[in-house]
């Protein structure tokens, strides 16, 4: 069963876009696929705070000719997202961008199924393509999940209490680094003077 609270955000966005001098370049022949695969944890109460804990990015590079056709472009995407295998299920799907400002609004949320999803993928693809409009298509999959006000806090809690004892354990490595630096010098500084009062 799906979990209610749990929400996927995909939107796409082609970059790269042609100039004149890419006619006769042999990698304008390639279009690059990329996607950028997060989870963030929102606040009931205040959807403006979130805490992310999964963020990768995958790449595919793939010739013109992958994606003349709807069905072989679809089968791409279809192989390509199975591929990426993110931390959470593929479900409450929603071809929007939430970064837009139009959560509140849900005649906007365009909820789609996982098949659609993976059309309108190939489509923004395909189209961009077709009118050359760029050679590198990016693909943003947002998980969001809505939490309590406390356990968000808990998390960024924990989260910072990570980073701390991160930040202390770079720091004692790097100051056993200089001692030892230090240790090399004057090791090195004694047997240099040693060498000048040896006797000719």
């Amino acid at each position: 069963m799906a979990n209610p609270y749990s929400q996927v955000f995909v939107y796409t966005e082609d970059v790269n876009h042609y100039s004149s001098s890419d006619q006769n370049d042999q990698n304008s022949s390639l279009v690059t696929i990329k996607f950028m695969v997060t989870r963030r944890y929102h606040s009931r109460s205040n959807h403006s705070n979130s805490i992310e804990d999964y963020s990768t990015t995958h790449e595919f590079t793939h010739s013109f000719d992958k994606f003349e056709s709807m069905n072989s472009s679809c089968s791409l995407f279809s192989t390509m997202v199975s591929s990426i295998e993110p931390p959470f299920q593929m479900e409450n799907l929603y071809w929007n961008n939430p970064n837009l400002g139009n959560m509140e609004d849900e005649s906007r949320m365009m909820r789609v199924s996982y098949s659609t999803m993976v059309w309108m993928m190939a489509d923004a693809a395909t189209r961009m393509m077709k009118a050359s409009s760029g050679r590198e298509l990016k693909v943003w999959i947002e998980n969001r999940i809505m939490i309590s006000e406390f356990k968000r806090n808990r998390m960024i809690k924990e989260s910072e209490e990570l980073k701390c004892n991160k930040s202390i354990k770079d720091n004692e490595e790097k100051r056993k680094c200089i001692m030892m630096s230090e240790t090399w010098l004057k090791l090195s500084e004694g047997l240099s003077a040693d060498m000048v009062r040896l006797p000719l």
